[in-house]
This record gives structure tokens, C-alpha cells and sequence, in this order.
């Protein structure tokens, strides 16, 4: 139930939880936001993070594994052949939200790289890493695999906890609060 090394436990709950959460900050953003020039990027990191809750509930990425195993033959850091589609979408998510980031304040886009790249380093960098090592020692050694995915699955909480607090301070500076006192 505790054990970050298996799906469908406390962990997973939480690491969807902070991702729906992420979803439900950026769609008040986008709301916010709405008539502005860059709203639709504010609406698609809205869908992308809900996406991404929704996968890790539910795994999809490892059921895509099935047919992207005979291209990678699960060998080396490719041994999760879902990893492949990751880097993907990250190369066209990084082009098609370059325009975006770069017109975001300083303090917001480093706030944001620093979330995205500590949990890309869990997500993808890691994944890479244990990949490498069951590849090329197989899956007796329990202490190691435990201590890679720990280092992976606190990486990925991590990254998007520092994303939600980039977020709240986004909202606090950039979105005015209306007072209901009359």
C-alpha cells in the first residue's frame, strides 16, 4: 500500500492528486487570463496536466509499452519503451511552449524550468537509468531497484510540488483578487 515500487498505492494517489491540482491551477490561470494573447497556452498545460493525473492513475503509459516493445527491444535505457514517446512529447512540447516560457517574468520561468526539470529528471532521466541497469543486470538486485525508483518517484513528487508553489505565487502575483466587503 506504502510501497513506491508498485502502481495503484498511496504514492500513486498522491502523485495524481498533485498532478490534478497542477490541472485545477492552470485552468484558474487560464480563466484569469482568458482574453489575454497567451491563454490557450494557460488552457493547454490545463489538458496536459490533466492528462497527465489521468495517466498516472491509470498506467496508460506502460499499456502503450506493448507496442512500442518490438521497436526498442527492451534493451538499455530503453528497457521502458514508454520512454521513447516521453522524450517525444517532450521535444514537441518544449517547441511548441519555447514562444510562451521565454514571455513568462524571470522569477516565473525560473520557477517553472526548475519544476520541469527536476521532474523530468524523475519521469524520463531515471526511468532512462533503471532501464540501463535491469538491462544490464537484470532484476535480482532488489536494493538497487529500490533505491532508483525511490530517487525517481520522489523526483517526480518533488518537480511537481515546486511547480504547484511556482503556480500559487504566479496566481498571487499576477492575478488580482476581487474582495467581496462592501
Amino acid at each position: 500500500m506504502l510501497d513506491i515500487n508498485r502502481e495503484k498505492n498511496i504514492p500513486t494517489a498522491f502523485s495524481t492528486l498533485i498532478l490534478l491540482i497542477c490541472a485545477v491551477l492552470l485552468r484558474q490561470i487560464y480563466l484569469a487570463k482568458r482574453s489575454t494573447r497567451f491563454s490557450g497556452y494557460w488552457r493547454g498545460l490545463s489538458i496536459i496536466f490533466f492528462g497527465m493525473g489521468l495517466d498516472e492513475c491509470l498506467i496508460i503509459h506502460e499499456h502503450i509499452s506493448v507496442f512500442l516493445d518490438p521497436l526498442t527491444h527492451n534493451r538499455g535505457a530503453f528497457y521502458y519503451s514508454w520512454v521513447v514517446l516521453g522524450l517525444l512529447f517532450v521535444l514537441v512540447f518544449v517547441a511548441s511552449y519555447a514562444h510562451f516560457i521565454v514571455r513568462l517574468s524571470t522569477k516565473t520561468r525560473r520557477r517553472f524550468l526548475i519544476a520541469g526539470a527536476v521532474y523530468l529528471f524523475g519521469v524520463l532521466g531515471m526511468e532512462l537509468i533503471s532501464g540501463y541497469y535491469i538491462s544490464g543486470h537484470g532484476l535480482d538486485n532488489r536494493p538497487t531497484l529500490a533505491l532508483l525508483n525511490g530517487i525517481e518517484e520522489t523526483a517526480e513528487m518533488l518537480g511537481i510540488s515546486l511547480f504547484i508553489r511556482a503556480l500559487l505565487m504566479y496566481l498571487k502575483a499576477e492575478i488580482p483578487v476581487h474582495s467581496s466587503r462592501s
